[in-house]
């Protein structure tokens, strides 16, 4: 866990980092034997993928991710920048250990967010959209919103 001098900065870095979606899936694995001996606290300006859980993840931590939302399933290995207790569970941070992942990762999520505004439209206001439809009024309302990441700043 963070230590309570650490939160801070922390917190400060979890505004960088894009949140998956809790209605869509994603899959986390231990990697066996796979710490990262560098401070768990992301650097300034960090940027990566947060996701909410029920299971504890060591800060230092290697895991691959997979999002089966898109055909291959998106694959990436990363580390554990913080897991810190939620109402429901644990929030987690991580960072991937590829710089290349920045760009592949912004896309699998926005991918995520259009197919849950699909699923949000139909529930809340009963229309049923195609996913081009859906990924229109999303992109008009929502995609300037969407944090960015960049290569030079998102890993390690």
């Amino acid at each position: 866990m963070l230590l309570e001098a650490d939160l801070g900065i922390a917190r400060e870095a979890e505004r960088n980092f894009i949140q998956h979606p809790a209605g869509m899936p994603i899959e986390v694995y231990l990697q066996a034997d796979s710490v990262r001996e560098s401070v768990a606290i992301p650097p300034a300006g960090a940027k990566g993928l947060r996701f909410s859980t029920n299971v504890f993840l060591q800060s230092g931590m290697v895991v691959k991710i997979a999002i089966p939302v898109v055909e291959p399933s998106f694959e990436a290995l990363a580390w554990v920048v913080w897991c810190s207790k939620a109402d429901k569970g644990f929030d987690v941070g991580l960072i991937f250990l590829d710089d290349a992942e920045s760009v592949p990762i912004q896309m699998v999520e926005q991918i995520c967010y259009i197919k849950d505004y699909k699923s949000s439209v139909l529930e809340n206001e009963g229309r049923v959209l195609t996913t081009e439809e859906a990924a229109i009024e999303w992109m008009r309302n929502y995609a300037g919103k969407f944090p960015l990441l960049d290569a030079s700043t998102c890993c390690h």
